[in-house]
């Protein structure tokens, strides 16, 4: 029976951290296991993150952003919530 659940799931909480997520989640893209999700949650980002995020057109990235801002605990809970793999990284 197939399954829309991926094998891993590859969990990338971020905030005001545009300079350094293009380079991130190219990274994460890049693996050769092709059976994963990147779940970004980006915790309310007053820089160009969403944009950076919008700009990979990748059906395996999946992107949540928070309501409010939360604690950095919070922000991986929220993230790991949203995970569907089963296993997770970082």
């Amino acid at each position: 029976m197939p399954t829309d659940r991926p094998r891993f799931s590859i969990v990338m909480p971020t905030r005001n951290r545009a300079c350094l997520f293009r380079s991130a989640l190219q990274s994460a893209l890049a693996q050769t296991c092709g059976d994963f999700e990147v779940v970004i949650s980006n915790n309310q980002s007053s820089d160009n993150t969403n944009e950076v995020a919008r700009t990979f057109d990748d059906p395996r990235v999946r992107y949540f952003e928070t309501d409010q801002t939360l604690p950095m605990s919070r922000n991986w809970e929220f993230a790991l919530s949203n995970a569907r793999g089963e296993y997770v990284t970082y």
